[in-house]
């Protein structure tokens, strides 16, 4: 299990067992990984971006489009990358992440000691690491030089207890510059393309900027519009607390967390009946709240999960601030 890790048994309180029915030991364990991927993705860069001249973003080379397959392993879409990393070395792809993470295992040479340091926020805090970059980064066909990252092991952040299941290397479409990137969950595929129209029954849909991570607004039934962080590192998604008491939902299922940092506590697991992102509408959607409310999540903000992802096939194009979403049948 990965960042909030499930404690000895049973809920803080023990009043709260009585009336919500407790996860079963495997739906606990996957669960429990995609909550902690949640909270990992709620949060952006803690320093805001500096203002002047900026440096030129790395820029996909031709021949595109260059499309690679990737699959879920806890909620987390994982590639196979090339270039600086290696031939076919597995990544998570993060359309959040504003920089690439590297652990210090994953065979690279180590920076120069004189490289600054700088901090990837996450909701356990800040993680910390030297700064290089990564010479070349191929996805597919398309590469991308002088990529930006730290030196960091992104799993035992999350993990203390170790989570060897994930991937050394993380990439983070922002550390990418402004590429055009498709994720189709009816191909598993992810692609880069061109500067090109975008083609089909879509509807385009505003991005918004959330401390440096791409978000949506998204509504909940009746309740009012709220920001949502987007994850492609999560199966979960989580719902501010607002939501669910302007809603009055009920829990269905309770899994009893530990948090580093933070007291042991509650993760409350929700059927909403609808969630809507622009025209689109998503029924029966799983999600989830904290209680207490993960320290490095903004106050009423979210997070859409790839359980959302895998309902839409989804263009993001940051330079327009746009995603474009084609509705898919829901997964059976």
């Amino acid at each position: 299990m990965h960042l909030a890790m499930m404690t000895a048994g049973s809920s803080p309180d023990s009043r709260s067992k009585r009336s919500v029915r407790l996860i079963g030991n495997a739906r606990l364990a996957t669960l429990a990984m995609a909550l902690c991927l949640a909270s990992a993705a709620a949060t952006g860069q803690a320093t805001p971006p500096p203002t002047g001249a900026q440096p030129t973003p790395p820029q996909a080379a031709s021949p595109l489009p260059a499309t690679v397959t990737y699959a879920l392993k806890g909620g987390a879409v994982v590639i196979k990358a090339g270039g600086a990393i290696g031939t076919g070395q597995e990544a998570v792809f993060d359309l959040s992440l504003v920089k690439c993470v590297v652990a210090s295992d994953a065979g690279l040479p180590e920076p120069p000691a004189a490289n600054p340091q700088e901090a990837v926020g996450t909701s356990m805090g800040p993680l910390t690491g030297r700064t290089f970059k990564l010479r070349l980064v191929r996805i597919g066909t398309a590469s991308f030089a002088d990529v930006p990252a730290i030196v960091g092991d992104m799993a035992q952040h999350l993990s203390p207890s170790g989570a060897g299941d994930l991937p050394r290397v993380w990439i983070g479409l922002g550390a990418l510059g402004s590429p055009i990137v498709r994720l189709d969950p009816s191909r598993s595929e992810l692609a880069v393309l061109p500067a090109a129209g975008i083609v089909g029954k879509v509807e385009r849909v505003p991005v918004k900027q959330l401390q440096g991570r791409i978000g949506l607004e998204v509504t909940a039934g009746t309740a009012p519009p709220c920001s949502m962080v987007v994850s492609s590192t999560s199966s979960a998604t989580v719902l501010p607390a607002g939501v669910v008491a302007a809603l009055k939902l009920k829990p269905v299922q309770e899994l009893a967390v530990a948090v580093p940092g933070s007291r042991p506590g509650v993760a409350r697991v929700y059927e909403v009946p609808e969630l809507r992102i622009g025209k689109h509408k998503f029924a029966k959607v799983t999600a989830v709240t904290f209680i207490p409310p993960l320290p490095g999540l903004p106050a009423g903000v979210g997070v859409v999960g790839t359980d959302l992802l895998q309902r839409v096939r989804s263009t993001w194009v940051p330079a327009e601030g746009y995603v474009y979403m084609e509705r898919l049948p829901d997964p059976k």
